[in-house]
C-alpha cells in the first residue's frame, strides 16, 4: 500500500488515493517492494482521469515526447511497461488505453527532471510544466533545489543578466571535466548536442 495512505485521515487524500492503492495492493508483495516509481505514477494518472481530473493529462500532454530522436532502449522501456500497467489493471477496472500510457510514459521521461530532496542526493524525478521547459548549459546560472515548504524552486547561482536565457544542468558537470565525453553523455541521455558558451570555449582548445 502507498505510505501516505496508511495514516491518512484526512477525507480529500483518501479520496484521492483510494483507487490507486486498491490497485496497487493486488500486486504481489515482491513487487511491491521493488522500484515502483513509475506503476506508482501511471496509477495515480490514470485514477485522476477516471475520477474526472484532467489537469494533470493537459499537463502532460504540452509536453514533447521527442520520440524520433529518443534511444531504442526507452521506447521499448516505455512500450513493454505501457502494455503490463495496462493489461494487469484493466481487468481492476483502469480504463486508459495501452497507446495513452506509452505516450505518457515517454513524455515523462522525456521530461522529468531530478528532485533534489535533500542536499546530498537526488532521490527522485518530478515533472513540472514550467521548470522541465528551462534549457540546459554547461556554465547554468540556475539550479532546481528544494523550497522550505518541500516543493521544488529555480533558484539563481549567479547574477542573471536582463535577457539572459534562465539555463540548469541536466547532468553533474564535475563528473564530466572533458568537454567530449560531456557532449557524448548529454547525447546519449538526452538526445541533443550541446553547444553551450562552455562547450564551444573548450572545443576551440582541442
Amino acid at each position: 500500500n502507498f505510505s501516505l495512505c496508511e495514516n491518512c485521515n484526512h477525507p480529500h487524500l483518501w479520496d484521492d488515493h483510494h483507487l490507486p492503492c486498491k490497485w496497487f495492493s493486488t500486486l504481489p508483495a515482491e513487487v511491491q517492494e521493488n522500484d515502483t516509481d513509475y506503476i506508482r505514477f501511471l496509477l495515480n494518472y490514470c485514477a485522476r482521469i477516471q475520477g474526472g481530473d484532467r489537469r494533470l493529462m493537459y499537463a502532460v500532454e504540452n509536453l514533447c515526447s521527442n520520440e524520433d530522436a529518443q534511444r531504442e532502449n526507452v521506447k521499448k522501456f516505455c512500450s513493454s511497461y505501457s502494455k503490463l500497467v495496462a493489461t494487469t489493471f484493466a481487468p481492476q477496472g483502469l480504463l486508459i488505453t495501452q497507446q495513452h500510457l506509452y505516450s505518457t510514459l515517454l513524455r515523462t521521461k522525456s521530461n522529468a527532471i531530478g528532485f533534489p530532496f535533500d542536499s546530498n542526493a537526488t532521490l527522485g524525478w518530478a515533472v513540472q510544466l514550467d521548470i522541465c521547459m528551462v534549457n540546459h548549459s554547461c556554465n547554468p546560472n540556475c539550479a532546481i533545489t528544494q523550497a522550505g515548504n518541500g516543493c521544488i524552486e529555480l533558484r539563481a547561482l549567479r547574477p542573471i543578466f536582463k535577457e539572459e536565457e534562465i539555463t540548469i544542468a541536466y547532468i553533474n558537470i564535475p563528473a564530466f571535466p572533458d568537454v567530449r565525453t560531456r557532449v557524448a553523455h548529454l547525447w546519449s541521455e538526452y538526445r541533443f548536442k550541446c553547444t553551450c558558451d562552455l562547450c564551444e570555449e573548450q572545443t576551440k582548445t582541442l
